[in-house]
């Protein structure tokens, strides 16, 4: 039997079906995959959730230029009314999709009456919790796990800078 060596024109063929069945593997892996990947991951959500943290700590401050330099107590969220009057920013909006009633922000325990002055630059002053009812207090340990941004990653939270980071969930 003589074997034939193959044409250009065929390895050209071969070449091309190999492309295209790699072309449509591929764009039939990422349709099916990246859905799950980045399912309930909504971006704004993620902003949202960071400016009200950041609206939260704006509102510490107001709070303790009226009240001797001291930040709120165990009421935290009656206390910041009088300044952030907005219901909406007390709550992180992926928690609220869940569940509107609940909050899923917390006040670092540490902190509660403390001086504002006494604060360290990169001290957490509220985070998402894994506590999820309004008004919680916790330590910023108490995260959820998953996280509760980009895909379970990630949890918020604001320093007393004024800065709201995504941190990872560990």
């Amino acid at each position: 039997m003589i074997r034939r060596e193959p044409t250009l024109i065929s390895k050209v063929i071969w070449a091309i079906y190999v492309l295209i069945f790699f072309g449509v593997f591929t764009a039939a892996s990422v349709a099916v995959l990246a859905p799950m990947r980045f399912q309930g991951d909504d971006p704004e959500e993620v902003l949202a959730c960071q400016r009200n943290l950041e609206r939260l700590q704006n509102a510490v401050m107001l709070y303790a230029e009226v009240n001797d330099g001291r930040l709120p107590g165990k009421d935290w969220v009656k206390a910041l009314l009088t300044v952030e009057p907005d219901p909406t920013v007390y709550s992180c909006p992926r928690q609220r999709r869940v569940n509107p009633k609940s909050s899923g922000y917390a006040l670092n325990e540490k902190l509660l009456g403390q001086k504002l002055h006494d604060l360290a630059p990169n001290q957490i002053v509220f985070f998402d919790a894994d506590q999820t009812e309004m008004g919680a207090i916790g330590d910023p340990k108490d995260y959820p796990l998953p996280g509760r941004h980009r895909a379970g990653a990630f949890n918020n939270v604001v320093y007393s800078s004024g800065s709201a980071r995504a941190t990872p969930a560990k």
